[in-house]
């Protein structure tokens, strides 16, 4: 998925929905689907995008400029949200981090509702393509995703605190006490 195509797509539509509001073919789009950077993009995209969207279209080129300059996470930023995370969490307790040159890993207890207690290991890294992925000790965990061919993917501190809480209900369900 292109920038432009994942823009819509977080904005709830489609080309075809944007082209159908605008009363152009959709064909209109094809540049901007195409788009590797944000100068790319024509000025009448943006128009029957904001038209679509009902925005304003300095408020459509903010967010595209924004998303076309997202920077590629790094395995320090990632570990560094894995960990601010899980001292946040309610009845989660680190107990060692260890850093090694591809992946690091996190062991934490976390206590369950009727207080017995379940030791993870996680493990965070960047794969060979730039996408982090953030795995459970039983491998339950999550690759984020790419946008299209650019080196640019998701830096969303929600994806992240959303898969760390479906690994630990996974691990709870695979290790019950």
């Amino acid at each position: 998925m292109t920038v432009f195509n994942d823009y819509l797509d977080r904005n709830n539509t489609t080309k075809y929905a944007v082209a159908e509001a605008n009363r152009v073919a959709a064909s209109a789009f094809q540049r901007a689907s195409q788009a590797d950077k944000f100068e790319n993009l024509s000025s009448v995209a943006l128009v029957r995008v904001a038209k679509a969207l009902d925005k304003s279209v300095g408020e459509v080129a903010n967010e595209l400029y924004a998303m076309f300059n997202q920077k590629p996470i790094t395995l320090n930023q990632l570990a560094l949200q894995v960990r601010n995370y899980l001292e946040q969490r309610p009845g989660v307790k680190i107990i060692e981090r260890n850093k090694f040159e591809n992946y690091q890993t996190f062991s934490f207890k976390y206590y369950r509702d009727n207080g017995k207690c379940r030791t993870v290991l996680m493990t965070v890294r960047i794969d060979k393509d730039g996408a982090p992925d953030i795995r459970g000790g039983a491998m339950f965990g999550h690759k984020f995703q790419l946008i299209g061919q650019l080196n640019h993917n998701y830096h969303c501190d929600m994806a992240i605190a959303d898969t760390l809480d479906q690994i630990i209900v996974k691990e709870n369900e695979a290790h019950p006490l």
